[in-house]
């Protein structure tokens, strides 16, 4: 599979699909990956800065270390997936699920959360911007 920015830049190319995939510490910054099955992929320590997650399936995916700022993931299913010390700063996650997420550390200042999900939620030492999260659960 191709890892294509929006303008079709070619990122990285996948032999199989991305299911289960070691993508540890690419630079996928621009990544159009809407809707896309990541489910147990490991992207710790990535950069995908400003890519397009939206509606993807990142259950039990690894993002411990990510870097992705900006990231657009509205809708996106994280469930018992490992962020630790992820950056999601300023990331649009409206309606994101992390049920059962690991969130230890992770930086979610200005990120616009409203109705996203966090039920059992490991929150230890995440750090928040209060202003978008209408509506978030079990915060």
């Amino acid at each position: 599979m191709d890892i294509r920015t929006s303008n079709g830049r070619l990122l990285h190319q996948i032999a199989g699909p991305l299911r289960g995939a070691n993508l540890r510490g690419l630079k996928l910054a621009g990544a159009e990956l809407p809707d896309v099955d990541l489910s147990r992929t490991d992207l710790s320590g990535a950069v995908l800065n400003g890519s397009d997650l939206s509606g993807a399936d990142l259950t039990g995916a690894i993002l411990r270390g990510a870097v992705c700022e900006g990231v657009l993931c509205d809708g996106a299913r994280f469930g018992g997936a490992d962020l630790r010390h992820a950056d999601f700063y300023w990331a649009l996650a409206v309606g994101a699920d992390f049920r059962e997420v690991d969130l230890t550390g992770a930086d979610l200042r200005g990120a616009t959360l409203r109705n996203a999900d966090f039920s059992g939620a490991n929150l230890s030492g995440a750090r928040f911007g209060r202003d978008n999260l209408g509506g978030a659960t079990s915060l």
